[in-house]
């Protein structure tokens, strides 16, 4: 199985919010791998390592998301676009400015304004 963190990573639980440093992985017999991480609290928590995320990739998500979110109800139709297509494209919004598809977008707004 591929993950995206190691030993000694901060993880969050995707489905329960428990955060915590990891410490093993380990596969119990006829399950999926497990993580098993070290909480704040010292208490040890595990969980399928799929509904662990790396904490600076879900804190890095949000942020962009809820810029998105915000940055939607005041941009023009050309800022709309970009966005949505990031967005949909799985990439940054600085990544999206430079794809062929948002400069033509942008060529268009400017000869139309829509």
């Amino acid at each position: 199985m591929y993950r995206k963190f190691g030993i000694g990573d901060m993880v969050i639980c995707k489905t329960s919010g428990v955060t915590g440093r990891v410490i093993r992985f380990y596969r119990p017999t006829a399950c999926e791998e497990q993580t098993m991480v070290v909480t704040g609290n010292g208490r040890e928590y595990h969980a399928p390592t799929s509904g662990w995320v790396k904490i600076e990739e879900a804190v890095q998500k949000r942020i962009e998301d809820v810029a998105a979110e915000t940055a939607q109800k005041t941009l023009n139709p050309y800022g709309e676009y970009v966005l949505k297509f990031a967005k949909n494209h799985n990439i940054s919004i600085a990544e999206a400015y430079g794809q062929p598809m948002v400069k033509a977008r942008h060529k268009f707004f400017c000869e139309t304004g829509i």
